[in-house]
């Protein structure tokens, strides 16, 4: 597990690491049969992707884009954050996190969701 993950497990205790979220789709749909998720909040169906520099590639956009509509199709939030953010802003992604938890959390109570 890269460093910058590693620091929000560690920040995150209650989130499940590598999560796997099965997909739903049919095989030959052009969707695999379950995305991992870096980090992840599975009762509250929140998700956090820490993207390295191999994310900023056209082809990485377009797949992490893909994964991204389909999760949120399945009622699924996914944030996203890099690894240098984690590691030279870490109070700030924590802050950032918690603050889309406590968010989640009042939308599903409110049964938006």
């Amino acid at each position: 597990m890269p460093v910058p993950q590693q620091i929000l497990a560690s920040l995150f205790s209650e989130a499940s690491v590598e999560f796997v979220v099965r997909t739903l789709q049919p095989r030959g749909s052009g969707y695999p049969s379950n995305y991992k998720l870096d980090l992840a909040f599975p009762f509250l169906k929140l998700g956090i992707e820490v993207d390295g520099m191999s994310h900023n590639t056209l082809l990485m956009r377009g797949r992490d884009k893909k994964k991204v509509e389909l999760l949120e199709s399945l009622g699924w939030c996914v944030l996203r954050v890099s690894n240098d953010d984690v590691l030279q802003k870490t109070t700030a992604v924590f802050e950032f996190i918690i603050s889309q938890l406590q968010a989640r959390k009042h939308t599903l109570s409110d049964g938006v969701v």
